[in-house]
């Protein structure tokens, strides 16, 4: 059960789809686009059919991604599972920023897609904030129960 709580194997999902590829371009792509939601994040894969592809400029392309956005902060002292402000700052939350940092290394235009309906706008929305709070009362509740279940061997 304590596996769970590093695993993204809680809530998942893909589906098959013939999408664009990169935003402000026309090329489109087949692809599976895969969803894992775990306890500590979201893991968004993005996979070719064929793997290898030709573009619009007549190169061929490997299209195999795997990005993870985590609702915690790994660089933070106490690993804070906060929301942070709406927006992409330096106080926003760690998906947000995890979100634009991929809007900047060109992230394919369906792993963009996915991982927005995770961020938080300007008008309040938090689409996946059940999933994070689901996932920190889980997390804590993991970790109640592992000493508790040692004090019942004393006891015992």
């Amino acid at each position: 059960i304590m596996f769970a709580n590093f695993s993204y194997s809680w809530s998942h999902d893909s589906c098959h789809s013939h999408v664009l590829y990169k935003p402000y371009s026309s090329q489109e792509i087949d692809a599976d686009v895969g969803v894992m939601i775990g306890l500590r994040g979201v893991n968004v894969t993005l996979l070719g059919l064929p793997e290898v592809q030709t573009l619009d400029n007549n190169q061929t392309e490997k299209i195999n991604y795997n990005e993870g956005f985590y609702w915690s902060r790994p660089e933070a002292q106490n690993n804070m599972w906060d929301q942070g402000r709406f927006g992409f700052g330096i106080y926003s939350g760690s998906v947000n920023q995890q979100f634009r940092a991929g809007q900047f290394r060109g992230q394919p235009w369906p792993v963009q897609a996915t991982a927005e309906w995770f961020t938080v706008d300007g008008e309040r929305i938090r689409w996946a904030r059940w999933y994070r709070v689901a996932g920190y009362y889980t997390h804590v509740l993991l970790w109640t129960a592992v000493p508790m279940w040692f004090i019942t061997m004393l006891i015992l």
